[in-house]
């Protein structure tokens, strides 16, 4: 059996790290990270609003590339082929893309097949309105024109190495994992699942795990806001019978 992933995301505006609930930054609590081996991953976002400090974002790939000994995922505004070869060469292991899969599938079908489909990860944002689920990129502003099924059939059919699910409404509220929908997601998934937007406490992990199967979970605030440990949520996901790794 595949041990279960917890992975930390990390959001930047302009080269400073920051949080953020309901995908609005949050600069209340910012300043600490404590990179640690145990995490199985870390997914750096840029949430800028422009590409004029891009170099910082740079700056940042590179240092966390420098000294960290996980996988390293990038997202935010990335665009070209040049870019996506940028990000490699400064030591990404896989990017994260969003919005391009709904502007330029076509585009997409390309990287996968220069990068490699583990190289990809999809974005998937949702927000529920009246009872329905419905899905977003631009950062939760803008709607993609389609029902969650259909999206989720259009993105599984790329072939990506992964998809990260998104719930916009729990980002940052500390309420747990959306754990009724991401059942049905990972039903209709062939790559794993990864999911983030609600973690509070450790025991969210282990229903994510448990109830949702979800293959891996990726929080940002409750390590940052609550000065808890990967350790202690590992230890904890242990007890409860979940196979993670603990070795560094």
């Amino acid at each position: 059996m595949l041990a279960k992933r917890i992975i930390a995301v990390l959001t930047f505006d302009n080269g400073e790290l920051t949080r953020t609930k309901n995908f609005i930054a949050d600069y209340k609590y910012t300043n600490k990270f404590i990179n640690n081996s145990l995490f199985d991953g870390i997914v750096l976002i840029d949430i800028s609003k422009s590409h004029k400090k891009r170099h910082l974002f740079y700056k940042v790939v590179e240092n966390f590339a420098k000294n960290c000994f996980v996988p390293i995922c990038i997202g935010g505004k990335i665009k070209t082929i040049n870019e996506v070869r940028k990000f490699q060469e400064l030591g990404a292991d896989k990017i994260l893309i969003n919005s391009l899969v709904v502007k330029d599938k076509q585009f997409v079908k390309k990287l996968i097949k220069i990068f490699g489909n583990q190289f990809i990860v999809i974005g998937l944002d949702l927000k529920l309105k009246k009872n329905i689920y419905k899905c977003y990129f631009n950062r939760g502003k803008s709607l993609i024109n389609q029902t969650l099924d259909n999206y989720l059939k259009e993105i599984n059919n790329l072939s990506p190495g992964e998809i990260l699910v998104q719930s916009i409404d729990r980002d940052g509220t500390f309420k747990g994992f959306d754990l009724k929908i991401l059942s049905k997601i990972k039903k209709k998934l062939s790559c794993p699942l990864i999911v983030c937007g609600g973690a509070g406490k450790w025991q969210d992990f282990v229903d994510a795990f448990n109830k949702s199967k979800v293959d891996a979970v990726c929080t940002n605030n409750i390590f940052h806001l609550t000065y808890q440990s990967i350790l202690n949520a590992k230890e904890y996901c242990k007890n409860k019978s979940i196979e993670v790794r603990l070795e560094n």
